[in-house]
């Protein structure tokens, strides 16, 4: 997977302020983008590209969007994914016959299925859905729920205990805040505690 992210696109001549699309196709996947043609520049613009074969092409075009010249193309450049991955994590210059562009494009690691389950599995624990639901399958097989109404009741259930796990967390804050302001009442007593008693 690869990311291309467009830095700018500069329009030298541009006089007209038509609203201008950036498209970017490789293989069957297009994506496009506004110019915004009071800077005449994008900031930053991110596309992934599942590259499929490395010796396939990308084309960069430039399109008019709006009026009777709607979606025309303005100019286009096609360059080999093979000469692009040869530049990866550099800043690259396209130029076109009416503008000129700047990306850089760098290559996107994509977890694998055993990272995404160990991730998975730890969200389960850590939000307490692994016990929840362990909970659930236990009463279903205990009270014998018919399996129409499986879904309904597993829904209806963590609704209650996300409910109940809720009150719980807002009086276990109370409690806590309860149990530090005694605290700090009693460390505000111990000063005259310590001097009555010296005084006797």
């Amino acid at each position: 997977m690869y990311k291309i992210s467009i830095l700018s696109v500069t329009f030298p001549n541009n006089k007209n302020k038509q609203d201008i699309y950036c498209k970017l196709t490789e293989g069957d996947q297009t994506y496009q983008t506004k110019v915004d043609m009071d800077t005449i520049t994008i900031a930053k613009w991110d596309q992934n590209f599942n590259v499929k074969q490395t010796q396939s092409e990308i084309t960069f075009s430039i399109h008019l969007w709006k009026g009777e010249n709607k979606d025309q193309l303005i100019t286009e450049t096609k360059v080999k994914w093979e000469q692009i991955l040869s530049m990866l994590n550099a800043t690259q210059n396209l130029k076109f016959n009416l503008c000129d562009m700047s990306l850089i494009i760098e290559e996107v690691t994509i977890p694998s299925n055993e990272t995404q389950i160990k991730q998975f599995q730890k969200y389960l624990s850590d939000t307490g859905l692994e016990q929840s639901f362990k909970l659930i399958f236990a009463e279903i097989l205990s009270k014998k729920i018919d399996r129409s109404e499986v879904f309904t009741y597993t829904a209806l259930r963590l609704r209650q205990i996300g409910d109940d796990l809720k009150m719980f967390i807002n009086n276990n804050h109370k409690m806590s805040q309860l149990l530090n302001n005694i605290s700090e009442v009693q460390q505000d007593d111990e000063p005259d505690q310590f001097l009555e008693s010296q005084d006797q």
